[in-house]
C-alpha cells in the first residue's frame, strides 16, 4: 500500500460513467490518491441534463430550488436577478457544520462519492463544475 502523499501510479485512473463504483475504487481515491476522470457517457448524460435545464429556465418554467426558493418558499418564484444570490445562500447554508474536520481521506472519500453522484446526470451541473471537483481531488485541494 502506498501513502497518501505518494499518487497511486500503478492503477488507471477511475472512469466514471454514471454508475455505480467499487468500495476499493472508493478507498483507491481517498487513500491512494487515485486519479478520477469522467468518461464521454457520463460527459453526454451531464451536458444533455444541462441543456434541457437551461431550457425550462429559459422559458420560464418552474424548477424547485433553480427558479423557485427552497422548502416553504418552494412557490416563490425567483427570477434570473436573483438566480444567483439564490444559489450562493444554498451554497452558505450548506457550508455550516459542527464537529472536528473530516480527516484527509475521509474528505477524499467523501469528495469521490459526491463525483460520482454527480456524474449521473440527474442534477443538470455543469459538466466543468464537476471538472472542478476532480481537480481539487487530483491538487488535494481538501
Amino acid at each position: 500500500m502506498q501513502t497518501a502523499d505518494v499518487p497511486h501510479e500503478a492503477s488507471p485512473p477511475l472512469i466514471l460513467d454514471g454508475q455505480p463504483i467499487r468500495l476499493d475504487d472508493v478507498y483507491d481515491v481517498a487513500v491512494g490518491h487515485r486519479l478520477v476522470e469522467v468518461g464521454p457517457r457520463a460527459q453526454a448524460r451531464m451536458a444533455a441534463a444541462r441543456d434541457q435545464l437551461d431550457r425550462l429556465v429559459a422559458d420560464q418554467r418552474l424548477v424547485y430550488g433553480v427558479t423557485t426558493g427552497y422548502g416553504p418558499l418552494a412557490a416563490t418564484h425567483v427570477g434570473p436577478g436573483k438566480s444567483a444570490d439564490l444559489q450562493r445562500n444554498l451554497v452558505y447554508m450548506l457550508a455550516s457544520s459542527v464537529g472536528p474536520p473530516l480527516s484527509a481521506a475521509h474528505t477524499r472519500a467523501l469528495m469521490v462519492a459526491r463525483a460520482v453522484a454527480l456524474s449521473q446526470g440527474h442534477s443538470a451541473l455543469r459538466p466543468e463544475a464537476l471538472g472542478v471537483l476532480l481537480a481539487c481531488l487530483r491538487h488535494d485541494v481538501l
